[in-house]
């Protein structure tokens, strides 16, 4: 367990403690479908299936401590439910509520990460290749007059994004070939793709930018 997911298990009951009375005992194999609330894993655990309206999907599990539903309350271009795997304690969040925890100093950071590298994102269809080998892509965009050149990380995540994919599926795709860069450069170097116009990507409202 990581440490901000520990900080949370620790502060939970007292940073939530007005939300005591909405916490509640699931059985295993109960579905949860998003609309207006998210949960957070007090105790137990949930697989969750995302689908984009583009039709890419994944599917992720959530241990104590991690968020359900929460990108899709975020973005009205994601969708999803989840499944708790075992009997479960979770507390409801509502929009406001979520982005306030997402915002908390200790685990808000990695709460974040985890949402942001649950987006599906995707190349702009505007964008020229100028010129493109095993390992270089140069690349414009008519739209903003933008040129750059992208090193072998960026080739490989401007080849793989299709917007049916999600940045964890396409990590986990670099760590079966030992090359997995930590989270935090692939958001950095993702955010300087959309900044240059290159790639389009699902905003979560409340994550574009750090609080």
């Amino acid at each position: 367990m990581s440490v901000a997911t520990r900080q949370f298990w620790t502060l939970a009951a007292q940073d939530l403690s007005d939300k005591r009375g909405l916490w509640e005992l699931m059985p295993a194999g109960t579905t949860l479908r998003s609309v207006d609330t998210c949960w957070m894993v007090i105790r137990g655990a949930a697989e969750e299936r995302m689908l984009n309206a583009r039709g890419g999907r994944t599917s992720v599990r959530c241990p104590r401590g991690t968020l359900i539903g929460a990108s899709a309350l975020l973005s009205q271009e994601i969708d999803g439910y989840a499944r708790l795997l075992q009997p479960s304690v979770l507390v409801s969040l509502d929009r406001s509520e979520l982005i306030r925890l997402l915002c908390h100093r200790r685990f808000g950071p990695e709460l974040r990460e985890r949402l942001l590298m649950l987006r599906f994102p995707r190349r702009s269809p505007q964008v020229r290749v100028l010129a493109e080998d095993a390992d270089r892509i140069r690349l414009y965009n008519p739209k903003t007059g933008t040129r750059g050149e992208l090193n072998e990380l960026g080739c490989f995540l401007w080849r793989h994004m299709d917007g049916h994919h999600t940045l964890e599926q396409l990590a986990q795709v670099l760590g079966m070939t030992g090359t997995r860069p930590r989270n935090d450069r692939l958001l950095d170097l993702t955010r300087r793709l959309c900044e240059a116009g290159y790639i389009e990507i699902t905003e979560l409202d409340g994550l574009t930018r750090d609080p």
